[in-house]
């Protein structure tokens, strides 16, 4: 499974990342701590699954949801 995680705060990018590998071991996780770097990420490779810090500098989780999306 490919996960991307995006969150500005460094920890919680951190914390989030330690979660998700406990909690399923084989997944490949990507983390990035800017919205527009994670959009380049996403020109490259697939995700299943994003999880996307809401407030973030510049562009807003719900906005990189619909840019990922399409």
């Amino acid at each position: 499974m490919e996960i991307l995680i995006v969150d500005d705060e460094l920890m919680m990018l951190e914390m989030a990342e330690d979660t998700v590998s406990e909690a399923v071991s084989d997944a490949d996780i990507v983390t990035e701590s800017d919205p527009y770097e994670a959009l380049e990420v996403a020109k490259r490779k697939h995700f299943d699954v994003a999880m996307l810090d809401i407030e973030m500098p510049g562009m807003t989780g719900l906005e990189l949801a619909k840019k990922l999306k399409s």
